[in-house]
């Protein structure tokens, strides 16, 4: 009998090693899978202290791809006239071969989902079939690209019944953290529902700050100061882009003046690495490859309407808000204030509260000469569509 549970945030890397010994699996006899290879590489950083294999833990498109190889063609349909891969239809295909397979063989023990959101239906019609138990670790308001599935959709495909759902405490942002984020949840029952699960103290006044630069040498400086301000504190820092180009023409930029970072690989053969998560360089990730992440810090440069114009307001209020609660102490965002995203007014009543801040350019400052060194974009052979979905991330 397969059992199914979904659940809500929970303390992700201890529950794998918690199912793994309650059920008494063989490692090779479970899977977790992840939807990007950042989050891969971020759990793959504890998997040594918990006694787990790295082999354990995959994208679900690279398992189904895998699959596809080896039990399908190794020729993947692909995605119109491109090169690149048409994942719903490789994950069709799965599900039709897994179909037409003898029922009650499943291929793994157990199988834990994490950001489960972001998969489809087919995909959940898979690892129930391949797996004797699934755990679906999901929070919907994190919810970014458009194929995933809301909670109903999840528990439906997988038979679960109201009983077994979970909505466990896991919140790790501080309350000035939680208040902002919670002002981009719509619905007035989820927002405080989320206010009354966080469960950290406020430690130190450090109020999330807006800054309204005045031209983008200013938020250069500005951004500059900032991480060098909390690489003083002792504070691991992301600085998220909705770009994948962007990040290593900032990369290039920040190491050329002495600020090193990391960022994932732009491709095969690239210069740059994959992130180290036992570092503290600060990483440079976009929003949807920071899904799942947690730092002390979080940047958020260029949230302009220039940079999200093809998204509405619910798209681009859910990426702000994975973007914040992706910090644990401290929020920075700059935006040129007569361009900036709506979404960033929804905050202004925090300011009055005392527990958020917004500042505007010293006009004494922002006439000076340009930063020598520093180049906001770089060449990178991606198309636009490939890059604003970050597609080879879940690879």
């Amino acid at each position: 009998m397969s059992e199914t549970n979904l659940t809500f945030c929970p303390k992700k890397r201890k529950h794998y090693s918690h199912l793994r010994s309650s059920l008494n699996v063989p490692d090779g006899r479970f899977k977790i899978f992840v939807f990007n290879n950042v989050l891969k590489t971020y759990i793959k950083s504890a998997f040594e202290l918990l006694g787990l294999p790295d082999d354990s833990v995959s994208t679900f498109d690279k398992w189904c791809m895998d699959y596809h190889k080896d039990h399908i063609s190794k020729h993947l349909p692909k995605s119109g006239d491109t090169k690149y891969a048409d994942y719903p239809a490789i994950r069709k295909a799965v599900l039709n071969h897994i179909k037409s397979l003898p029922s009650g063989i499943p291929r793994f023990d157990f199988i834990m989902v994490d950001e489960g959101q972001d998969l489809d239906g087919v995909a959940f019609e898979i690892i129930k079939r391949i797996a004797n138990h699934v755990t679906v670790c999901m929070d919907h308001k994190q919810r970014i690209y458009e194929l995933g599935s809301s909670e109903s959709e999840i528990a439906t495909k997988l038979g679960v019944c109201a009983k077994n759902i979970h909505l466990l405490d896991a919140f790790r942002c501080c309350p000035y953290i939680a208040k902002m984020a919670s002002k981009l949840i719509s619905n007035g029952e989820e927002r405080e529902l989320y206010l009354n699960q966080v469960r950290m103290e406020q430690g130190a006044r450090q109020t999330p700050l807006l800054y309204y630069v005045h031209n983008h040498d200013d938020e250069m400086r500005r951004m500059i100061e900032i991480i060098k301000t909390r690489q003083q504190m002792g504070d691991k820092i992301a600085i998220l882009f909705h770009f994948k180009k962007h990040l290593y023409g900032y990369a290039k930029g920040l190491e050329g003046l002495g600020i090193p970072v990391e960022v994932p690989k732009a491709r095969a053969g690239s210069d740059y690495f994959q992130v180290d998560f036992n570092s503290d360089k600060p990483k440079i990730l976009t929003f949807h490859a920071a899904k799942g992440l947690t730092f002390d810090a979080i940047i958020m440069p260029q949230l302009t309407k220039r940079w999200f114009q093809r998204l509405d307001e619910e798209q681009i209020e859910r990426l702000l808000f994975v973007g914040i609660t992706r910090a644990t102490k401290w929020v920075y965002m700059s935006a040129t204030e007569s361009s900036q995203l709506p979404a960033l007014q929804k905050l202004y009543p925090l300011e009055k509260e005392g527990s958020f801040t917004i500042q505007r350019p010293d006009v004494s400052v922002t006439g000076q000469p340009g930063l020598p060194g520093f180049q906001q974009q770089v060449d990178v052979d991606y198309d636009e569509a490939e890059d604003v979905d970050d597609v080879t991330g879940i690879l």
